[in-house]
């Protein structure tokens, strides 16, 4: 079963307008992640998808395989269902462009057990080892049941403890995710849920309705990029890598 990945990037944002060119280092960001995902070697094939003439020319001029998609997509998901009509691919994984330093292997984790398993959704998560973490709303953090299926996302802490001596786990969700060609599709066309609304979470709408997603545990987070502060943090994270 072939495996291909899409990277849905855009020009236009409120938080960093141009962040998919924004440099990093002296790379430009798209090329750092697509540089990632080639790197995974469950992955058939990879391509980036944007609806900005900018970043579809840098990446021809860069080698990087890009298709050109609609400006009235409402969300990364439907950029990426778009991209994959005409890949040939069984499964489709969704790679943020804001996530330059996305372990191969994370995707390969992932690639394999859609594979194994022939799940319809599957995404990643991780232990979160710092408490503090589990208060920050940018972090997304996730619940599940015994099979690793995800019963619940919030940006709040879940679960809630009401006694002080019960001990805790937190697991945050990273957002890569691995569809079924088929059930991608489908959820483009699934009206937005109440639950989504409220936590601004995507991934709400899809459980609202009745599909599952299992998760797939990985050890770390890579360091993703939402905002030019994030992009100063990162350079020093570079900078202290490399000392």
């Amino acid at each position: 079963m072939r495996v291909g990945a899409v990277i849905p990037v855009r020009y236009a944002s409120s938080r960093f307008p141009g962040k998919p060119l924004a440099k990093i280092a002296g790379i430009p960001m798209i090329d750092r992640v697509y540089g990632q995902v080639i790197k995974a070697s469950t992955i058939d094939r990879v391509i980036v998808a944007t609806d900005d003439k900018r970043i579809f020319d840098h990446c021809e001029k860069k080698g990087i395989q890009v298709i050109k998609t609609s400006p009235s997509h409402r969300s990364g998901t439907d950029r990426v269902a778009e991209a994959s009509q005409n890949m040939a691919c069984d499964y489709i994984i969704n790679v943020q462009g804001d996530e330059p330093f996305i372990p191969p292997d994370f995707l390969d984790q992932l690639a394999t057990a859609l594979r194994a398993e022939e799940i319809t959704i599957a995404t990643l998560y991780s232990r979160i080892e710092e408490h503090a973490i589990s208060n920050d709303p940018s972090r997304v953090k996730v619940v599940m049941d015994n099979q690793s299926i995800a019963l619940y996302f919030s940006r709040s802490p879940i679960p809630y403890s009401r006694s002080s001596t019960e001990k805790v786990s937190y697991f945050q969700h990273l957002g890569v995710y691995g569809y079924r060609f088929e059930t991608l599709q489908e959820l483009t066309r699934l009206p937005v849920g109440k639950l989504e609304s409220i936590e601004q979470l995507e991934q709400l709408r899809w459980l609202e309705h009745g599909y599952k997603i299992h998760m797939v545990k990985v050890s770390g987070v890579s360091p993703g990029i939402d905002t030019p502060e994030d992009l100063i943090e990162v350079e020093r994270w570079l900078a202290e890598k490399s000392r």
